[in-house]
């Protein structure tokens, strides 16, 4: 029946038996394209331009039941308008708010009139603008400067769009805009058009991803064919694009089992056409650390090998390559329970620990620092007495034995660092954590595996280097 909602009512009929079905009718009178309508005021609004335009304001008396809702008092002015083009002239009381309460007051309207069945579902209220009209009497609120207009309207009736998606095989997740949708073999309706991110993710099989215009009052059937792929198994020990091998750390984490190397960032270099801004004066072969490189390279490194591997299919799109945290250091380190919040409060918290036992200094070749090898451009009292490691600068990674978790050169070679800043509450909380120590130091107290170095960011010096990790985003299977 015209002006109520469509009704439905079903049951199970038996045999010499009747089946009574009732129920009551909706009322359902929204604006219709094309069509003037009145609101539940009795306003009249008249279509114009795929919308809904009042020809007159919003009474005061509809705003002050709306504020009368809210917890805060609002400043608002109030007048008298009248409209030209009415015959007889008629004086309307409104009130003359800013954009953001007119906002305020239209959603609340909106909800309303949709309660009521004055609005469908994809219909709002919204302020309009530039209605010619004549001010009387106006009383002023607290600010007589902002911008303040009269409660004027239209009702948009939003358009939507459609996906039909699909996938060979089916069963693939899918996301949009990294909110998970459902499975293919779906049909997702009321998008609203914009451009939108498609990811599509099977287990077995290489992530998709389709970027996708929307238009509106269109189905838009989109299908994939996924790609087989081995994907990474965080339980196992996994070797990437660059050769360097990726150990587990934690169930979404894996981390280098080195320093990055010069070999890697000059590819990445020469790949994107960036170039090292400074080099050490020493000489450096392919397998060293690379050193002198600022936070923004490190993350423009970490960035391309992500969009690399992935465009390779090597990994999804869930996974991504970053500076390993503070944490996750001290992890590989072998410091699994350091307590505080942040790398200033466990900071040299832990005593006697290194990252190759407990026993200063170590044996001969366990770690690359300041030894006798540097006695060419070191003072003696400048170097670790008696220790010899064979390289008076940066060594090859990986020269020295790992770690009991696998990690190669935690100590020495060159400083790494980590994401976090170092926090807590002195004048170097926002300063840059690097750990481990360098083929420059002698200090004991600089391969404890709690020590932390604080550096302004920036690229450090030709003892600062860095390795990466994988790790895992958070899309899930869930709305």
């Amino acid at each position: 029946m015209e002006g109520y909602r469509v009704k439905s009512a079903q049951g199970t009929v038996e045999i010499n038996e009747t089946l009574l079905l009732g129920g009551h009718l909706e009322f359902f009178r929204p604006p219709v394209e094309g069509k003037e309508w009145r609101n539940s005021l009795g306003m009249k609004f008249s279509y114009l331009q795929e919308s809904h335009v009042s020809e007159i304001p919003f009474p005061l008396v509809k705003f002050e039941k709306y504020i009368a809702t809210l917890s805060e008092p609002v400043d608002y002015h109030k007048a008298q308008l009248i409209v030209p083009m009415e015959d007889p002239e008629v004086l309307h009381e409104t009130a003359l708010v800013g954009p953001e309460m007119a906002d305020g007051f239209f959603k609340w309207l909106t909800m309303e009139e949709k309660n009521k069945g004055y609005l469908a579902e994809n219909q709002h209220y919204e302020l309009r603008e530039g209605v010619e009209h004549e001010k009387r009497d106006v009383v002023f609120g607290n600010d007589v400067f902002e911008d303040r207009y009269p409660l004027f309207a239209s009702v948009r009736t939003a358009t939507y769009a459609t996906l039909i998606l699909s996938s060979v095989p089916e069963g693939a997740s899918v996301y949009i805009n990294k909110k998970y949708e459902g499975k293919t073999g779906l049909r997702v309706t009321g998008l609203t058009p914009e451009s939108i991110e498609i990811l599509f993710r099977l287990k077995g099989h290489r992530d998709e991803k389709r970027l996708i215009d929307l238009q509106s009052n269109i189905d838009h059937p989109v299908s994939v064919r996924m790609r087989k792929s081995e994907g990474v198994d965080f339980t196992k020990e996994w070797k990437n694009s660059l050769g360097i091998p990726m150990i587990p750390l934690r169930d979404d984490v894996m981390m280098s089992a080195w320093e990055i190397r010069v070999r890697d960032f000059d590819y990445f270099c020469s790949s994107t056409g960036k170039k090292r801004e400074s080099k050490p004066k020493f000489t450096q072969g392919d397998n060293h650390p690379v050193v002198l490189i600022d936070r923004d390279h490190i993350d423009d490194f970490c960035e391309w090998l992500t969009e690399y591997e992935r465009d390779k299919g090597l990994i999804g799109f869930n996974l991504r390559y970053e500076l390993p945290t503070d944490r996750d250091w001290s992890f590989a380190a072998g410091l699994d329970a350091e307590e505080g919040a942040v790398p200033a409060d466990r900071d040299r918290l832990v005593e006697g620990i290194f990252p190759w036992g407990n026993k200063w200094p170590p044996a001969k070749a366990t770690a690359n620092m300041a030894d006798l090898s540097a006695l060419s451009w070191l003072t003696e009292s400048n170097i670790v007495r008696s220790y010899e490691d064979g390289f008076s600068h940066t060594s090859p990674v990986g020269s020295f034995e790992p770690n009991g978790k696998g990690f190669h050169d935690l100590a020495g070679n060159v400083w790494e660092w980590v994401k976090d800043s170092y926090g807590g509450e002195s004048d170097f909380k926002t300063w840059a954590v690097a750990r481990g120590g360098g083929y420059n130091s002698h200090l004991e107290q600089h391969f404890l595996s709690s020590y932390r170095s604080i550096q302004p960011f920036g690229p450090g010096n030709s003892s600062y280097g860095f390795r990466i990790v994988l790790v895992m985003n958070d899309l899930v299977e869930n709305n």
